[in-house]
């Protein structure tokens, strides 16, 4: 009686209706595997989407295992680059639509998308490598500025005063020149930054 009940069980299970994902006609399936109705065009279609599933899987897998390679590759010095690449992007978003921090020159819709506004450093990050990726020591500001006037610094200390207040200012000139920034530091600043950016895109649109 014991071993009559679950076999019982077992075979309404198999002779349970089930859907053909293929056709999508109703069949009764001989054992509870089958996946598909007794038409053989219907169990070829089936097992060709299934082996195809697992080739995108397995590629996948591939790509994700290649872009952790390549990432435990990278140097120190290339994580700063592209940690910095994210946060002055996001130092252009926050800044979107003001005015340059030296000059005072709008920066508008136009001068980003001609690529005429940097992200400028108030005290550079040879100057203060420990100021690298503040919020208060960077500002966005046309490129007349920030790349032919070395950040017309006389006009943005007096703009940052405005900005910030004379306190922070004051934090800024007197923090420590140096400081050697990590890999896993710079990762970490790369993808919060990347995220913020994306943020402030968002909320724009």
């Amino acid at each position: 009686m014991t071993q009559s009940q679950p076999q019982r069980k077992n075979s309404l299970k198999a002779s349970r209706k089930k859907k053909c994902p293929e056709c999508k006609e109703y069949f009764r399936p001989f054992q509870s595997t089958q996946k598909t109705c007794e038409k053989p065009g219907c169990a070829i279609e089936h097992g060709r989407k299934l082996q195809e599933k697992r080739v995108r899987k397995e590629r996948k897998e591939r790509r994700r295992w290649a872009a952790e390679k390549k990432e435990e590759l990278k140097t120190r010095n290339e994580l700063l680059q592209e940690a910095q690449k994210a946060f002055n992007a996001w130092v252009r978003e926050r800044d979107r639509g003001k005015l340059c921090i030296s000059c005072g020159v709008p920066l508008n819709d136009d001068a980003f998308t001609g690529g005429k506004v940097d992200a400028s450093h108030y005290r550079s990050v040879g100057a203060c490598s420990y100021l690298r990726f503040d919020p208060d020591n960077v500002h966005a500001a046309c490129t007349v500025c920030n790349r032919h006037h070395s950040g017309n610094i006389v006009e943005y200390r007096i703009a940052l005063i405005e900005k910030i207040g004379p306190e922070r200012v004051e934090r800024l000139e007197s923090a420590p020149k140096h400081y050697r920034w990590t890999k896993e530091e710079a990762i970490e600043i790369r993808e919060q930054y990347k995220r913020l950016a994306q943020e402030l895109r968002k909320e724009r649109q």
